[in-house]
């Protein structure tokens, strides 16, 4: 779901924030669960998530507030 802690600053993947998002029949994609087991907790939502059949591209915001930080993660994935 994203790799900051892990992937930008090297802090290993204990710190990735992993999970499940669903396609649903409109296209639209909302989260499952998520967990970071770095921080034993997961994202607060994901919004604007949405897949394009044309593109193969998905995209969705996530929110994730920790005892340090309030994050906004802004993800593309794209084939």
């Amino acid at each position: 779901m994203g790799g900051l802690w892990n992937q930008t600053f090297g802090n290993g993947t204990a710190c990735d924030m992993s999970g499940y998002i669903q396609l649903l029949a409109d296209n639209s994609i909302v989260m499952l669960s998520s967990y970071c087991s770095a921080f034993d907790n997961g994202a607060d939502e994901i919004t604007n998530g949405k897949y394009d059949p044309t593109t193969g591209k998905i995209s969705y915001e996530m929110s994730y507030e920790n005892s340090y930080y309030n994050h906004e993660f802004f993800i593309t994935l794209q084939k």
